[in-house]
This record gives structure tokens, C-alpha cells and sequence, in this order.
């Protein structure tokens, strides 16, 4: 007791400084999905079916390998700090230098070239992401001391991610690819200087009697089967829900510069749309945490998800020059946002908790999470880009009033569709999470 109130002071620090690579890997994240698609269809004229269907496999591999990459992560908290330090130290360096790969391959490159360049920078930045995606996740549960420290964990990490976003959002725009770049690497290198030495003494932060029992459970996890985690009810429903809820938001997420450009006319406003959308996701932050605690966990997340229904479905109302309403419509959808970033992962930290495995394997349970999610960037651009190629659409070409029907349907009737599900079946099955609730 007296190390937790001599230690005190430091809590504040130590959130930020826990959450910061939060900042990093959403840039890394949100330019790939947001911006690179553009890139590549403009720059190096790859079609947008191709690019789809490349996106589709890489992500679909990524998604493969967490799973593996989740029970080596509980083995080394378990295990041996040092050694998840140095792999988390090389996961850095090595996302560094394959995100950089992908925005300076040579116009002059033939198509087969920049196509094994594109692919084979896409798998490595997936698989360092990955790494360092799962670890950020996991410590979190792996190390609160109580639920109010869970809390301040996941909202330092979402408002990191968040800033990340806005950044994202805007650079390539505003300071061009390189600048962007050298923001990736910068944040790297803040972020390993502040968390490298919190992660390897992390497993000490944990005050618990009981903390050589979750060892123990920690280390016989690791000869269970993958699919173990599937065996609990609540993981499942709320892996459903969460995927399609994802889905619902990448699908918009990768059409987004198209929609500006095309059916608005206005890609001179796509930053200003991104920045606004994040800009006000992390403004609401302090909002739901208070909301959670007078609605609880599962309600806050309904009232988000039907109030971003709501609001998003009046984008298929919107045409050439309506700027000004489809800004108050990113404004207020971002709003819900909070919501989809704060309530799922303390569900899934609850969920863990239920099933009896607090601190022993988060990483399992956070690598199916983060499978789920790389899963809808995959659908989202596996399905809408070939989709939209089928039905005309041709990035920054005169297109026909039925090809940009089709953009604005697959930009917001789909996702609304789909949020609706998610929306159902966590309504339908919320008894589950009853002693979750808050």
C-alpha cells in the first residue's frame, strides 16, 4: 500500500506515456487505408479492382498471424520483459522503414515492379503493426490496478490515436508524403523513448496478491489450442458485433476521398472532413466516459450506433458543392466515434475478466480483436472497390449520375445497413454482458 501512494504522483505520466504510441499507429493506419488507395490510383494508374483485391489478401494474411502473434505476447509478458522490449524495439524500427518503402516507389518503375514493391512493404508494415498493435492493447489489461486505471489507460490511448488521426488526416495534403513520413518516424522514436521502459518492468505495475496464479494460468494458456477463446459466449457475440461494426466504419473510411471528390466536387475539403470527423471523436471523449457511467457500457454504444445511423444516412441526400451540410454531418457522426473507441475494448477487457483469464491472456483475446478489425479493412476494400468498378466509377473521370449513385450507396447505405446489424445483435445478446455493464 505504501508503494501504490508513493507512486501516485506518477499516474498521470505514466498513462500518457503508455499511451502515446497510440499517436503513431494511427497515422501509420489511417494512411494506408485513407490515403494510399488514392495514391496509387492517381499516381500509378493501378486499377481500382486490382488494388482492391491486393489490399484484400495482404490484410487477409495479416489477419492470419495474429492469432500466432497474440500467444507469443502473453508468453513474453509472462516470461521475459527484456526479450518483449527488444522485439517491440525492432517492430518499430521495422514499420519505420517499410511504411516509408510504400510512398517512394519510382513513377517510372514498370507496373511489375511497383506491384512487388506495394505488396511486399504492405506485408511487413501489417505484420510490425500487428506486433505493436496487440502489445498496446493487451498491456493495458494485463497491468490495471483497477477498473477507474483501465479507464484512464484506454482514454489516454484513444486521444493519442485520435491526435494520430487528425494528423493523418491532414499531412499528406498539407505537408505532402514526405512530411507525413517523417511524422510516422518522429513519433516512433518519442513513443519507443517513453514506453520502452514502462513495458519492461510492466508486468510489476500489477498490485496483486494473486499475481503467481496468473502466471501460472498465464503460461498454461499458451498450450492451448488458437481457437480456444471462441469457446466463450460473450467473446463471440461481441467479436460479431464489433466486426460489423467496424466494417461500417472502414467501408466509408476508404471511399472517403472519392466521395469528396466526386459526388461533393470538392476535394479541396477532404483534410477539413477528416479533421473535423477525428477533431470532434476526440472532443467527445470526456462525454462518453460520463455517459458510460450513467448509461453503462452496452447502452452508451447503442445510442451511438443509432444516432451515426441517423446522421450518416443523410449522405445520400447530399451532391456536387454541399460541403457545409456533409461538414456538419462529420462533425456530428465523429461525435460517435468516441463511442465505438472506448466502450468495445473495456468490453473486451470485462469479457476477459468474466472468463476467468484477467492478466494471463489478453494478448490472445486482443489478436483475434485486432484480426477482426483488419478484417473489415479488408472487406471494406476487397468488396467497395471492385464493386464500384463493376458499376462504372472511375476515380477523378467524368463519370455517369448512375456511377456516382452507386459511390454515394456504397459510401453510406451499405455502412448504415451494416451498422444497423451490428446495432441488433448487440441489443439482441446485451444480457450477456449484464455484469459488464458498467
Amino acid at each position: 500500500m505504501m508503494h501504490t501512494h508513493k507512486n501516485a504522483q506518477n499516474d498521470v505520466p505514466r498513462y500518457w506515456r503508455y499511451g502515446f504510441l497510440g499517436l503513431p499507429l494511427s497515422l501509420v493506419a489511417l494512411s494506408i487505408y485513407v490515403h494510399l488507395p488514392a495514391l496509387y490510383a492517381k499516381e500509378y494508374g493501378v486499377p481500382l479492382a486490382s488494388l482492391g483485391v491486393l489490399l484484400l489478401r495482404t490484410r487477409l494474411f495479416d489477419m492470419v498471424i495474429d492469432p500466432f502473434l497474440g500467444r507469443m505476447i502473453d508468453r513474453l509478458f509472462a516470461s521475459s520483459r527484456q526479450l518483449l522490449g527488444a522485439v517491440f524495439s525492432l517492430a518499430i524500427g521495422v514499420m519505420a522503414l517499410s511504411f516509408t518503402g510504400l510512398w517512394f516507389v519510382p513513377n517510372d518503375w514498370p507496373v511489375f515492379a511497383v506491384w512487388t514493391c506495394l505488396t511486399i512493404a504492405l506485408l511487413v508494415v501489417y505484420s510490425s503493426y500487428s506486433f505493436l498493435q496487440i502489445v498496446h492493447l493487451s498491456w493495458a489489461g494485463k497491468t490495471a490496478l483497477s477498473s477507474a486505471d483501465l479507464g484512464r489507460r484506454n482514454a489516454s490511448r484513444e486521444t493519442c490515436a485520435l491526435l494520430g488521426v487528425l494528423l493523418a488526416s491532414a499531412a499528406p495534403l498539407l505537408i505532402g508524403v514526405s512530411g507525413l513520413v517523417a511524422m510516422v518516424w518522429a513519433g516512433l522514436i518519442i513513443a519507443l523513448y517513453l514506453a520502452y521502459p514502462l513495458l519492461v518492468g510492466s508486468v510489476h505495475e500489477r498490485e496483486n496478491e494473486n499475481d503467481q496464479s496468473t502466471q501460472e494460468i498465464g503460461h498454461s494458456n499458451i498450450s492451448q489450442p488458437l481457437m480456444a477463446v471462441f469457446e466463450s459466449a460473450r467473446f463471440r457475440t461481441l467479436l460479431a458485433v464489433f466486426l460489423l461494426n467496424a466494417l461500417a466504419s472502414a467501408i466509408p473510411g476508404t471511399l472517403m476521398v472519392f466521395f469528396s471528390q466526386d459526388v461533393l466536387q470538392t476535394p479541396q475539403w477532404t483534410p477539413y472532413f477528416l479533421v473535423a470527423y477525428f477533431a470532434c471523436a476526440a472532443l467527445s471523449v470526456p462525454v462518453w466516459l460520463r455517459l458510460i457511467v450513467g448509461l453503462g457500457l452496452c447502452h452508451s454504444w447503442l445510442l451511438a450506433i443509432l444516432a451515426s445511423v441517423v446522421l450518416f444516412a443523410l449522405c445520400l441526400l447530399l451532391g456536387a458543392h454541399d460541403q457545409w451540410m456533409f461538414l456538419v454531418i462529420a462533425c456530428a457522426t465523429g461525435f460517435c466515434l468516441g463511442a465505438d473507441l472506448l466502450v468495445p475494448p473495456a468490453l473486451l477487457v470485462q469479457v476477459v475478466k468474466s472468463d476467468g483469464l484477467e492478466g494471463a491472456s489478453e494478448g490472445s483475446y486482443f489478436a483475434w480483436w485486432t484480426a477482426a478489425n483488419k478484417l473489415s479493412l479488408a472487406l471494406a476494400a476487397g468488396l467497395t472497390l471492385p464493386l464500384l468498378d463493376a458499376w462504372g466509377y472511375a476515380p477523378g473521370a467524368v463519370n455517369t449520375p448512375s456511377a456516382l449513385l452507386g459511390l454515394s450507396m456504397a459510401y453510406a447505405l451499405i455502412p448504415c445497413a451494416i451498422k444497423l446489424i451490428a446495432g441488433f445483435v448487440l441489443f439482441r445478446y446485451q444480457s450477456l454482458f449484464k455484469g459488464n455493464a458498467s
